[in-house]
């Protein structure tokens, strides 16, 4: 049942946040959308997994995660789209600040 809660959870989550982060990068850069949609895509794949498994089993940790899937996105962001770093981790925090910000949000309405 716990597994089956987290799994429908998780997917929820994921697709909004590669919307939401898509929808902001595309907006942003405004040069080949499907591919930056890709490469979201492929970036939340690897990032959002791990980071659930580890806020899963330490919640506290939340922001640290947060922190650590902004430094990989924004390397990723650097690689895969042929920009500076700086850039990169720019709208990686532009994109996950959004997310994380409704992710709070969201949690700290529920929570009432």
């Amino acid at each position: 049942m716990l597994i089956n809660l987290i799994h429908s959870t998780w997917l929820v989550t994921f697709v909004l946040t590669v919307t939401i982060e898509t929808g902001v990068l595309v907006l942003v850069i405004r040069e080949r959308p499907w591919f930056v949609a890709l490469i979201v895509l492929l970036l939340n794949l690897f990032t959002q997994p791990l980071a659930t498994v580890v806020v899963t089993i330490w919640p506290t940790w939340f922001y640290l995660i947060e922190l650590v899937v902004w430094l990989v996105e924004g390397i990723g962001l650097a690689l895969l789209l042929e920009m500076s770093y700086r850039k990169g981790w720019l709208l990686a925090l532009l994109a996950n600040g959004l997310t994380t910000v409704l992710a709070v949000l969201w949690l700290w309405i529920t929570s009432g």
